[in-house]
């Protein structure tokens, strides 16, 4: 089975030691995720000379460098999406596609979730995003799904951290942390996106959800399977996953690592002293202590000589 990741970033150190602990992680996993192709997509109308010339650690993993060129960047409502869409402008010849952040770490394998997506009919995996991306929500996706030509799409799915129970639900709309398509999922959703995402931002504007949004809308109009995932596999620090039991520490596959209350997540991983006192004691959070455990298995996470 052939894997594949995309990984939208900006053209900065923080965001090159980032895709480097992604690439360290998936090559301690062994078999096809230490064969895996990395495409990252660059944004900010980057060099691609300037780009190898500051990653020359990338040249023992299998990362490709697409820069994303000026025509997309010119036509993005938002600019700092152009990186993310980049995603889909390149066909994939891999079996499964797995678009995911540049602030994931991948600490265990999900041989599960591939065999279920490989060879099954076309099919996108994610987890529900976890809050609604707009006020008025179930009024707002109808409108949405009525612009596509999908009013009967049912509003079934809760949001995935939805503490008291009360948020209106929405349909499928993952968090764009960790999302995998099939190939034949990958081709039918990169068909349509361009103008999925043209719609959300002119419905939308200034929402800076809107990229999200376009996915569910795409998968919505393609017709695709839909596989909601737990939060095992997109697994934000967030101490309200674990105050519900909403996933277990052992249990996770993907850290996402999106809260800043106990670690400087932005920069952590090119600052030695920052990463130092990191991993230099147990943390209070347990998923940033499963990240902490997973950082010390790796020979150098801290990518701040590496991109010096």
């Amino acid at each position: 089975m052939k894997l594949e990741f995309r990984i939208p970033i900006s053209p900065k150190p923080a965001f090159y030691a980032q895709v480097r602990l992604i690439a360290q992680s998936l090559a301690s996993l062994g078999s096809a995720y230490a064969q895996a192709r990395i495409q990252v997509s660059v944004g900010d109308r980057a060099s691609l000379a300037e780009v190898h010339a500051h990653n020359a650690w990338a040249q023992a993993f299998p990362v490709d460098w697409y820069v994303v060129p000026d025509e997309l960047h010119a036509r993005m409502t938002a600019p700092e999406w152009a990186s993310g869409h980049g995603r889909y402008a390149c066909p994939s010849d891999a079996d499964i596609v797995v678009l995911c952040d540049a602030d994931t770490c991948p600490v265990a394998p999900f041989d599960d979730l591939l065999t279920l997506l490989h060879g099954a009919p076309p099919a996108v995996a994610g987890l529900q995003a976890h809050s609604p991306p707009f006020a008025n929500n179930e009024e707002t996706w109808l409108g949405l799904l009525r612009a596509i030509d999908r009013p009967g799409l049912p509003l079934d799915r809760r949001y995935s951290i939805d503490v008291d129970g009360r948020q209106l639900a929405s349909p499928a709309y993952f968090n764009y942390g960790f999302v995998a398509f099939n190939a034949a999922a990958f081709t039918a959703v990169s068909a349509r996106i361009d103008e999925c995402l043209d719609l959300a931002c002119r419905m939308l504007p200034r929402n800076r959800f809107a990229a999200q949004v376009a996915l569910t809308l795409a998968m919505a109009e393609t017709g695709v399977d839909v596989v909601e995932l737990g939060h095992e596999y997109n697994c934000a620090n967030d101490d309200r996953l674990l105050a519900h039991a909403w996933v277990q520490p052992e249990d996770v596959r993907v850290i996402h690592y999106l809260r800043g209350d106990d670690l400087a997540r932005h920069e952590f991983l090119c600052n030695r002293a920052l990463f130092d006192a990191f991993v230099g004691a147990p943390r209070q959070n347990a998923i940033n202590e499963r990240l902490r455990i997973h950082l010390l298995t790796l020979p150098d996470a801290c990518g701040a000589e590496a991109l010096a």
